[in-house]
C-alpha cells in the first residue's frame, strides 16, 4: 500500500512489515518476529474472510505518511485443518490454521509503528479486553486511532481512540444487543473534533454526531 503523499511503499515480506522510500529505495524492517504462525501486517485465514473481506492487508497509513497502524496476529494456538483442493486435475491438500467452532480464535493486538524511528507503540490490550477487532482506522490529526473490538459473542462492540504514541486506550462509547450487533460506520469531521456514527441501536439505522470524546451532540 502506497503512503497517502506517496513516498513510500509498505508491504509484508516473510509476514513482518516493510516501508520503502520509493526516492532513495531505502526499505525499513518495523517488525522482526514474523513467522509461520505469527503475521505481521498480514491477516489470518478467519480475519481475511469473515471480518475484511477478503483484504489481504492488515495495516493502514497514517493521513501524513508518517506511521502505519498494523495487526500483529498469533495463530499458534487453532488449530490446524487439512482440505482437499478440488480444482486441479490432481487433488492437493491444504492444510491452514482454521478455527472450528468453540476452538481457539487468533490472538490479534494493534501496533502503531512510527516509520522513522522505527518504533511501535501497543495497544494495550488489559485497558481494553476484546475477541475481535473489527475495524481500524486513523483520526485525520495523525495522533489517534480508531479501533472497534467485538467480544466472542458478538454482542457488544466498544470503539477505542489509541494514543498514537503510547498505545493508551480510551474508550468513546459502546453498542450491545440480545442477539449481535453490527460493524458501524465511522466518518471523521472538523479534523478529528468530531464524528458521525451509523447504529441501530432503536431498530433502524441513523446517524449519530459526536464530539471526539464521545459527547453525543445530535
Amino acid at each position: 500500500r502506497l503512503s497517502p503523499d506517496g513516498r513510500r511503499l509498505a508491504f509484508v515480506r516473510g509476514n513482518d512489515l516493510f516501508a520503502l522510500d520509493l526516492a532513495s529505495r531505502a526499505e525499513t524492517r518495523l517488525t522482526s518476529d514474523g513467522s509461520g504462525t505469527v503475521l505481521n501486517g498480514a491477516l489470518s485465514w478467519v480475519y481475511w474472510e469473515e471480518i475484511f473481506d477478503h483484504e489481504d492487508a492488515g495495516f493502514w497509513w497514517s493521513p501524513d505518511g508518517s506511521a502505519i497502524a498494523f495487526l500483529r496476529t498469533d495463530e499458534s494456538a487453532v488449530s490446524p485443518v487439512s482440505f482437499s483442493d478440488f480444482k486441479p486435475a490432481v487433488p492437493r491438500v491444504v492444510t491452514q490454521r482454521y478455527p472450528k467452532a468453540g476452538g481457539v480464535n487468533p490472538s490479534v493486538r494493534v501496533g502503531i509503528a512510527d516509520v522513522e524511528s522505527g518504533r511501535t507503540a501497543w495497544m494495550d490490550a488489559e485497558a481494553a479486553p476484546y475477541e475481535y477487532v473489527v475495524a481500524v482506522e486513523w483520526s485525520p490529526d495523525n495522533r489517534r486511532v480508531a479501533v472497534q473490538t467485538v467480544n466472542r459473542p458478538q454482542r457488544r462492540l466498544d470503539l477505542y481512540f489509541v494514543d498514537r504514541a503510547s498505545g493508551k486506550p480510551t474508550r468513546v462509547l459502546a453498542e450491545t444487543g440480545a442477539a449481535w450487533v453490527n460493524t458501524h460506520d465511522l466518518e471523521f469531521l472538523e479534523g478529528g473534533r468530531g464524528f458521525l456514527w451509523s447504529s441501530d441501536r432503536d431498530g433502524y439505522t441513523h446517524l449519530y454526531r459526536y464530539a471526539a470524546d464521545g459527547t453525543l451532540v445530535n
